[in-house]
């Protein structure tokens, strides 16, 4: 009985580290998606959808879809620091095993894709994490960002947009959390 307890309790942790709360100093201040069936439709003719908005993760189990993200991410609501690492906006995506994640900042135009996921390797990631992570300057205003899910496994995703210096406290927290959760299934057997 005691090592089911245990290994339920470190589940629940586990599960708590990958979706975590929602934290006031988030700064996406709308959700959107839209779903292409065809899975062709270019980032230029994505801009002009008719978006659906949508609250906290998003879930739509299996599909061969396309799915696009569209994010409106407001830097106004970061604190004023004269830290350089609040300057830089940090875009965690979890859970970290979908296959490909393609990042669009229209403001920010790349000459490069910016893609991450099971796809690509990790040691080209922007910023390395246990999450999937995109880096993007602050800007002044609020502007939308767009992302491109395509995936085998189920279409849940989860968004969080912080300030460099905040996610990396929120990233030791969470590797904490993980350390304990394998500890307690070491432990559990």
């Amino acid at each position: 009985g005691g090592i089911k307890l245990t290994l339920c309790g470190a589940v629940l942790i586990f599960l708590a580290s990958l979706v975590g709360p929602a934290r006031a100093d988030d700064i996406i201040v709308s959700k959107a998606y839209f779903e292409d069936p065809t899975g062709a439709l270019p980032f230029s003719e994505i801009k002009d959808q008719n978006f659906t908005r949508y609250e906290g993760a998003f879930s739509k189990g299996y599909s061969s879809s396309n799915f696009w993200f569209k994010l409106t991410i407001d830097p106004t609501k970061i604190s004023q620091s004269t830290n350089v690492d609040s300057k830089i906006i940090i875009l965690r995506i979890r859970p970290p095993y979908l296959r490909e994640i393609e990042f669009f900042d229209p403001a920010h135009e790349s000459l490069s894709r910016r893609l991450s996921g099971d796809q690509h390797s990790s040691a080209l990631d922007e910023y390395r994490s246990l999450n999937l992570n995109f880096v993007m300057p602050a800007g002044d205003a609020p502007r939308d960002v767009y992302i491109r899910l395509n995936t085998s496994s189920s279409t849940f995703i989860n968004f969080e947009a912080y300030p460099k210096d905040k996610i990396i406290i929120y990233d030791y927290w969470q590797l904490g959390l993980f350390v304990l959760f394998i500890s307690l299934v070491i432990i559990s057997l």
